[in-house]
């Protein structure tokens, strides 16, 4: 019981050696949640703009788009679509196109859910809109796994995302 009274103390405002309470540990970190949340609620909404606004980035993502469809009609996959987690994500990251200067967001999600797919389409997305743009001169993005079997997975999936890609690119640029 001594342990709970005590407890309850800290919650309740008590507080020990000049620390925050748990109270206000617990409004620090909601504080704190609050506004990651509104940032990135901010990043989403000015990716949405982006893509009203900017020509090439739209076209850039309607290619990724039609690249994405290509390979699932290849694997009969028809129908398939982006989770939302994984569309909010790249629309998120727009703003970087534009803005070197800001800060990528990290994904965090479990294994299966896809997040390969988010970061590579945000990638292809990016070297889409640099070929448009004609600017891309060098290296546009790298990527490092932590184990060999992984990356020789993750190459594939790239490469095959990439000739989807530019293929949907061929199509455009053809009139197709």
């Amino acid at each position: 019981n001594d342990s709970k009274i005590k407890e309850l103390k800290e919650l309740m405002g008590e507080k020990k050696n000049g620390n925050p309470t748990k109270a206000e540990r617990i409004q620090l970190e909601f504080d704190s949640d609050m506004k990651r949340l509104t940032d990135e609620t901010d990043s989403i909404r000015k990716g949405i703009q982006i893509l009203k606004e900017n020509e090439n980035i739209f076209s850039a993502f309607k290619l990724l788009n039609r690249g994405f469809q290509l390979r699932y009609e290849s694997r009969n996959a028809k129908g398939k679509k982006w989770r939302s987690f994984q569309l909010t994500f790249i629309l998120s990251q727009l703003p970087t196109l534009l803005d070197p200067s800001r800060t990528l967001t990290l994904l965090n999600f479990p294994t299966g859910a896809g997040k390969t797919e988010a970061f590579l389409g945000f990638s292809l997305l990016k070297i889409l809109f640099e070929r448009l743009e004609k600017t891309n001169h060098g290296t546009s993005v790298i990527i490092k796994y932590p184990r060999k079997l992984l990356s020789r997975q993750q190459v594939k999936r790239a490469l095959e995302l990439a000739t989807f890609a530019n293929a949907a690119l061929f199509e455009k640029n053809n009139g197709n």
